[in-house]
């Protein structure tokens, strides 16, 4: 096992004996997703475990929820932030290293989603509890100065990489309403230049994307049916959830 914890966790003493159990539990899990609360607000989730949607965008599962009952039961999940992530070395054999072209934005979902596309299931273990101070390792600068640009470039990446041929066909109406309201909202809040610069660069690499794509697809081994059984439904409805919750959590500050 390879176990990965950044610098801005806290751990509970029982993470890491937990994630190993939950993997040698289930043999057909190659990797586990574990139940990340905030620091700052115990009370409060940061994660268990990534979600994709058809509309081509991820989200974070419990994101701001109130911890509870609700995320007690451990289940199958679509990836794992790799913030506090247990993997088997196999498949770090079968499926490569995390993609440096990424640098620091959703290089775990791009791994989560190239270990799923070869059987490699994620496990979510509410057992194995984490606090995590985001932001703490790079900075809010770092964080704000060019994350909108690194975040849709990658988006791209991820979808051109990754999606089978039978789920572009499938999910392309929803992915281009998805990316319509996407840059209308980049319009009126004044981020449509960096918008446009992100897939100017998606372009500019679209060649080395392609061939990264061609390999991918080469070794998959689940099926375009399978993995669509796994991959989310109505973003638009989290999205509207997420903003709710955020704005009651900056309510709830003083």
């Amino acid at each position: 096992f390879i176990a990965l914890l950044n610098n801005d966790i806290e751990a509970d003493p029982r993470w890491l004996a937990e994630s190993i159990r939950a993997l040698e539990e289930h043999p057909e899990a190659g990797f586990t997703a574990t139940r990340i609360r905030l620091f700052s607000m115990r009370d409060r989730l940061d994660t268990t475990g990534d979600l994709y949607f058809r509309e081509g965008f991820p989200a974070k599962r419990g994101w701001l929820h109130h911890d509870g009952p609700d995320f007690d039961e451990p289940g199958w999940v679509f990836g794992s932030c790799a913030a506090a992530t247990v993997y088997r070395r196999e498949l770090f054999d079968a499926v490569g290293y995390f993609d440096e072209d990424f640098q620091a934005n959703m290089e775990d979902l791009d791994l989560s989603f190239r270990a799923q596309l070869q059987g490699f299931k994620c496990r979510y273990v509410p057992t194995a509890i984490l606090y995590h101070k985001m932001g703490a390792t790079v900075g809010t600068g770092f964080a704000k100065s060019g994350s909108q640009l690194r975040m849709h470039r990658n988006l791209w990446f991820l979808r051109i990489k990754n999606l089978p041929s039978a789920l572009w066909l499938r999910y392309l109406p929803l992915m281009i309403i998805g990316e319509a309201a996407v840059m209308i909202r980049a319009a009126m809040t004044g981020r449509f230049g960096v918008m446009m610069r992100a897939r100017v660069e998606v372009l500019r690499r679209l060649r080395s994307i392609l061939a990264k794509r061609r390999d991918i697809q080469s070794r998959r081994t689940i099926s375009a049916r399978d993995l669509d059984a796994i991959i989310n439904r109505h973003w638009f409805d989290q999205r509207r959830l997420e903003k709710r919750l955020e704005a009651e959590v900056r309510l709830s500050r003083p």
